[in-house]
């Protein structure tokens, strides 16, 4: 199963506008030179519109579409992989305490997270996320913070807010090996002897 990460979905709506307004800035200032017949004595705004504003926002446009498309979290036979645009990284399922779902706002209560409530992060504050504790002795939590940002990572505890964080959750619970020194339940005890 894979999900969308739910930052970077916010991220392309609110920077596509900017794209498009490059787009109609670039043809529309080269468009009024070629109208004002100002584009044959070299006008520069023209130039400045085709050869700045249009490459610009085809750049930036696909930059946005990578990055929208390798931001990821999916569960593999190998274990839970966590995409960005530049890398990624994989939680083997051994190293995963558990895994639930809950409400993104809790993430960022106290003053400490609160630094981290960015652009991209207040509309999803209402949505729920997957939040996946990790054993510290199995993960380097440092890489982990490396790779994924401190808005994502919370001490040993990754929470990403992804389209469907139930069944990320059930999908990831469904994986995780038996738990050993567990109390699974069973028959009661039997009485003691007295003595």
């Amino acid at each position: 199963m894979r999900q969308a990460n739910l930052y970077v979905e916010e991220t392309w709506r609110r920077q596509r506008m900017l794209v498009f307004f490059l787009l109609i800035a670039g043809v529309g200032t080269t468009a009024f030179e070629i109208y004002t017949k100002e584009y044959k004595s070299g006008g520069l705004v023209a130039w400045v519109g085709i050869l700045l504003y249009v490459p610009l926002a085809l750049i930036l446009l696909a930059v946005l579409l990578v990055h929208r498309r390798r931001s990821y979290v999916e569960t593999r036979d190998d274990g839970l992989r966590f995409s960005t645009l530049l890398s990624g990284i994989t939680i083997p399922y051994t190293a995963i305490r558990s895994a639930k779902s809950g409400p993104l706002a809790a993430n960022f209560d106290g003053k400490e997270r609160r630094r981290y409530v960015r652009p991209n992060v207040r509309p999803l504050l209402g949505k729920p996320a997957l939040y996946v504790r990790v054993r510290e002795e199995d993960v380097d939590l440092g890489q982990l913070q490396r790779k994924l940002g401190p808005t994502v990572v919370t001490g040993d505890t990754v929470v990403m807010p992804v389209n469907d964080p139930d069944a990320m959750s059930w999908q990831i619970v469904g994986r995780l090996p038996e738990r050993q020194n567990v109390n699974l339940g069973g028959r009661r005890r039997g009485r003691r002897r007295r003595r």
